[in-house]
C-alpha cells in the first residue's frame, strides 16, 4: 500500500470488498477488521491516478467519503479511521511507521500483537503482493513491496482458529498470465492452509487471495462477485464466471441427478461422501477432494482431485 492510492478506483473497490467482508464474517457488535497496510512511501509513477470513478453499486457510503478525502487532498491511510467509524467496524492496525520497511521485516512482524492475528478477519494489504517464485528482477530496494512465503508460515501459526485472511495481490501487465500466477499462488496456500478453502476473486491486474473455513464468507465473496457489477472473476478449478449468477432456488441439488448447467452456484452435497454440503457449487470441491472427502480415491492430493473430477465429470463444466 501507497498513501498515493488512497482513494482512487481500486482502493474504492478495495474498502467495498474488505468492509462487507468483515460485516458478513463478524459475530461482534460493532464487526472488527485487523489490518497490516504493509506502507511504502509514494513514488513518481502514475499509480494512484486513476480516481475518476462512479459509486457503481458498490457502498454509497465509503463512495462518498473516499471522494471527500479525493477532494480535500487527504489521500493518507490514517483517514480510514473516520471511514470505520462512519461505517460501524472497529479497526485494529499494525501501521509499522513510518513505512514497512525489509530490513526491519521480522521485527515489525514479530511487534503485531496477537490480538490483531486473531480478530475474525485479517486483510494483510501489500505495495505489490504475494512474492513471485522467480525473484531475479526484484530490486534489493522493493523487497519491502511483498509478503514473503516465511511470512505466510508465521501468520499461520499466530491466526486464530475462526480467522480469514485476505490478502491484496497485484499482477502482472500481461493478462495471459492472470489465471496461472492466480492458480499457482492457491496450490502453494494450501500447503500452509491444507484444512482451509483458498478462493481468489480478480479484476484486470488486481486480485484479492481468501483463506477461509467459513461458509459465510466464501457466501459473501460470491455474493460481492455477483451484485457489484465489478466483472471479477471467482477463483475455483474450472473458473467458473460468478459475475452474473441468478437468484434461483437455493434448496441442495442432488448430485446424482443433476448437469452441471443445473449445479453450478447452488448448494450440492458432496457426491462420494455425503457428509459435505458444499455452500455454492463448484467452490472448494478441490480442497474437499484432495484433503477431506473420506471417499476420494488416490494417493496423494492431485490423484484424489483427478478421481474426483473424472468420476463426477457431469457436475463440472465441459471444455
Amino acid at each position: 500500500m501507497k498513501n498515493q492510492y488512497f482513494a482512487d478506483i481500486h482502493d474504492y473497490h478495495k474498502w467495498c470488498l474488505v468492509l462487507g467482508l468483515a460485516k458478513a464474517k463478524s459475530t461482534s457488535t460493532p464487526p472488527s477488521l485487523g489490518y497490516l497496510p504493509m506502507l511504502t512511501s509514494n513514488d513518481e509513477t502514475s499509480e494512484g491516478e486513476l480516481t475518476h470513478y462512479q459509486a457503481n453499486n458498490g457502498d454509497v457510503a465509503i463512495y462518498d467519503y473516499l471522494r471527500n478525502c479525493l477532494e480535500a487532498g487527504n489521500r493518507d491511510i490514517t483517514y480510514l479511521s473516520g471511514l470505520m467509524k462512519l461505517i460501524g467496524i472497529k479497526l485494529e492496525v499494525s501501521l509499522n511507521q513510518p513505512y514497512f520497511r525489509h530490513v526491519d521485516r521480522a521485527i515489525q512482524f514479530d511487534t503485531i500483537p496477537i490480538s490483531l492475528w486473531r480478530q475474525p478477519l485479517i486483510f494483510i494489504d501489500p505495495d505489490i503482493g504475494i512474492v513471485p517464485n522467480s525473484k531475479n528482477h526484484i530490486r534489493q530496494q522493493d523487497w519491502s513491496k511483498y509478503l514473503l512465503w516465511s511470512d505466510l508460515e508465521s501468520i499461520a501459526k499466530k491466526m486464530g482458529n475462526n480467522s480469514d485472511l485476505l490478502i491484496y495481490q497485484h499482477l502482472s501487465q500481461n493478462s495471459n498470465h492472470h489465471i496461472a500466477r492466480l492458480e499457482e499462488l492457491c496450490d502453494k496456500l494450501r500447503i500452509i492452509w491444507p484444512e482451509h478453502q483458498i478462493q481468489y476473486i480478480r479484476k484486470n491486474a488486481v486480485a484479492f487471495v481468501l483463506i477461509t473455513n467459513q461458509d459465510a464468507s466464501l457466501r459473501y465473496f460470491s455474493e460481492f462477485v455477483r451484485n457489484t457489477g465489478f466483472n471479477f472473476v471467482q477463483r475455483e478449478a474450472d473458473r467458473v464466471s460468478l459475475m452474473k449468477a441468478s437468484d434461483a432456488d437455493h434448496s441442495p441439488t442432488d448430485p446424482q441427478k443433476t448437469t452441471y448447467e443445473q449445479a453450478v452456484n447452488r448448494p450440492l452435497s458432496c457426491p462420494a461422501c455425503n457428509q459435505h454440503e458444499f455452500t455454492i457449487w463448484p467452490l472448494g470441491w478441490d480442497s474437499h477432494a484432495g484433503f477431506r472427502c473420506s471417499q476420494a480415491k488416490g494417493a496423494n492430493p492431485n490423484e484424489r482431485k483427478r478421481w474426483y473430477k473424472e468420476t463426477y465429470r457431469h457436475l463440472f463444466r465441459q471444455r
